[in-house]
């Protein structure tokens, strides 16, 4: 397994302001106001949190108590079906009061789940191997109505499907160990779930599963189950709401879905554990969905998704009045990769405190991918990203390092705010690209990306046609020491770009007066000249780039830059906020008089509180447009709708 080299680091601290972009304000004024002062760029590291992270994760303990499979009957003859075997071992270590089930050196098979139960840690000795089956059959064990179904949350939304293949819930202290391998033969071509890929795209079992999550829905869980006929493949090893939870040196390899999965859990710790999966797609290795406090370490992870990625549900169903809760204080380090790292686009809880530590990727499609929909809600932010290194990344349509809003549905009404990121220490030796950018960030949904620090970034070489960042809908963007291609900007600050324009940025030195010459796509556009520019303002037009100007800031030292953008509406196309702010002021009167739902789950929704749920979101959606100056008139129409559909429903 490669291992990490040593990165030298700046000693660091986050601290990432909150300024809001106003573009009604002049652009030189609010270019000069923006500018960070000599001396207080923002910090990129938060020490103090990071470690009081660490010191509440700890791995959990079990009793000096033994129990072999082979005493249960199990047999390493890679023919006889071990999975009462493996079940019988766990219920006789928990019952024992826990300690350790050992799976002796041999090949074993496991025709249906091997369940988790508190205080046992499932052990695979080196050399030991488990092959799980493949008929779909044997993986419905649930109890009473459920036709067979387990709880699980698929692709963000709770539903009722195929026990995963090592599933645990609501379970303490529980563990998978050991250098054996787990295999769960996707691969194999008589495997059901290779052919499941290509087939439940047929039964649209997505639209179904999408429907269930929005505000307007919230369809009761005892109607959320799929199981027989819809051809959802369960997840590897799967933790439901479960409390400390350990899985270390183990291999998990061909998985018929997600590989590791913790959701709903707490103090998370997954290290030395090595995924391998090349089975076309959603095969991601780890996610964390919903959790708090984990550490995920020393792990090598090749799969054709999502390496790690951080989530938190789907649209309503995740939100936090209808009892989802965010993923937080997760820290990720020293691991080896051949994918990104993501976050989203399952988002809705809330994402907040990621460390992201001294990762290694090899030949990557992408290294940082951030998505989200203008539908889901939620937020993301305060991460913090430290000491990355990569041979290759071929990103034929997306860039190294990317922000994606508008990943699915922008303009849907419940828009994720998107704030508080640095990124530091980057070293990527060349990107190979058919034309996306080094760098992008783009959000299609209202609210702009805010707050993001980029320091000390690398990139070694990128394709011929490729502009070094892209930015839309993007501000307080901060730039220090970027290498890309060989040409360095020391210091630019981006206050805003609107969002209907992308600005393409490149950049070349150039000797004495002039400092620097940057480019909007392959149009020079602004000059930097000697040790000191004053106020200016450049006024610009095109075909492709056209009604908006760029403002330098007030003191422009060593290569420093304000740019700024504005989208200038004519008179008659303002949007009308009167009437939307007497809509909101009704809408909080009537939530004042309510209760909100309860938070549970599984969520046994009444008519009335799936419309005060609708209700809470139509207002948290009025506040976000009459808070933001870019709003369109038609995302005030839109809004306006919906606050007196909710309205009127809940009236009924």
């Amino acid at each position: 397994m490669a291992r990490l080299r040593a990165v030298n680091h700046i000693g660091l601290m986050a601290l990432l302001s909150g300024l809001f972009m106003v573009l009604a304000l002049p652009a030189t004024r609010a270019a000069a106001a923006s500018v960070p002062a000599r001396g207080a760029v923002p910090r990129v590291w938060n020490a103090k949190l990071y470690h009081a992270i660490l010191r509440k994760i700890h791995a959990p303990t079990f009793p000096h108590r033994y129990f072999n499979v082979m005493k249960y009957g199990a047999k390493a003859d890679g023919k006889t079906d071990c999975e009462l075997a493996f079940n019988h071992a766990i219920h006789a270590c928990h019952a024992a009061g826990g300690g350790t089930v050992v799976v002796p050196k041999g090949t074993y098979v496991c025709n249906g789940p091997i369940t988790l139960l508190s205080n046992v840690n499932f052990h695979l000795n080196g050399g030991s191997q488990i092959n799980f089956g493949y008929n779909p059959g044997d993986y419905l064990t649930g109890k009473g109505s459920l036709k067979g179904c387990v709880l699980v949350r698929y692709e963000g939304v709770w539903c009722y499907n195929y026990s995963p293949l090592i599933y645990a819930f609501r379970q303490t202290n529980v563990a998978v160990t050991g250098l054996g391998t787990f295999n769960a033969q996707r691969n194999n071509p008589d495997s059901t779930w290779i052919h499941w890929y290509d087939s439940q795209q047929k039964l649209k079992w997505k639209d179904r599963l999408i429907n269930w999550a929005y505000s307007d829905q919230l369809t009761a869980m005892r109607k959320r189950i799929f199981g027989t006929g819809w051809h959802l493949m369960p997840e590897f090893c799967d933790f439901e709401r479960c409390h400390n939870i350990l899985v270390r040196d183990v291999t998990f390899t061909n998985t018929p879905f997600w590989t590791i999965h913790p959701c709903f859990s707490t103090n998370v710790i997954i290290e030395g554990v090595t995924v391998y999966n090349h089975v076309k797609n959603m095969d991601d290795g780890i996610d964390v969905d919903s959790c708090d406090d984990t550490l995920i370490q020393n792990c090598s992870i090749r799969n054709d998704d999502d390496n790690i990625v951080i989530k938190s549900g789907r649209n309503a169903d995740a939100w936090s009045v209808n009892g989802g809760r965010p993923s937080e204080n997760i820290i990720i380090r020293h691991n080896w990769l051949s994918h990104d790292i993501g976050f989203g686009s399952e988002m809705s809880g809330g994402i907040k405190n990621v460390f992201e530590l001294d990762n290694e990727f090899g030949a990557s499609a992408n290294i940082i991918y951030m998505k989200w929909g203008g539908e889901r809600g939620g937020y993301i932010k305060h991460i913090y990203i430290r000491g990355i290194t990569a041979d290759s990344v071929r990103c034929l349509t997306q860039p190294a390092i990317a922000w994606a809003g508008g990943y699915s549905l922008p303009d849907a009404g419940f828009v994720p705010k998107i704030s508080d990121w640095a990124i530091s220490d980057v070293h990527i030796n060349r990107i190979e690209s058919a034309g996306a950018a080094a760098i992008a960030l783009v959000n299609l949904d209202p609210s702009p990306i805010e707050h993001v620090v980029l320091r000390n970034i690398t990139i070694g070489s990128v394709g011929a046609k490729s502009p070094f960042v892209w930015l839309k809908n993007a501000g307080q963007i901060h730039f220090e020491h970027v290498v890309i291609a060989g040409q360095t900007i020391q210091q630019l600050h981006v206050v805003a770009t609107c969002r209907g324009q992308a600005v393409m940025l490149t950049w070349k030195p150039y000797p004495k007066a002039v400092r620097y010459v940057i480019y909007l796509g392959r149009k020079k556009i602004i000059k930097i000249q000697g040790g000191k520019t004053d106020h200016a303002e450049l006024q610009w037009s095109d075909s492709k780039y056209s009604g908006g100007y760029i403002g330098l800031g007030a003191v422009l030292t060593n290569g420093a830059v304000v740019m700024r953008q504005d989208v200038k509406w004519p008179v008659a196309q303002l949007p009308d906020m009167k009437h939307l702010s007497v809509l909101l002021t009704q809408a909080q009167t009537i939530l004042k008089q309510v209760v909100k739902p309860e938070p549970v789950v599984p969520m046994h929704y009444t008519p009335r509180q799936r419309a005060i749920s609708h209700l809470y979101y139509c207002v948290h959606c009025a506040k976000l447009v009459l808070g933001n100056s870019t709003a369109t008139p038609a995302n005030v129409r839109v809004v306006d709708k919906m606050l007196s559909d909710a309205m009127r429903a809940l009236r009924k």
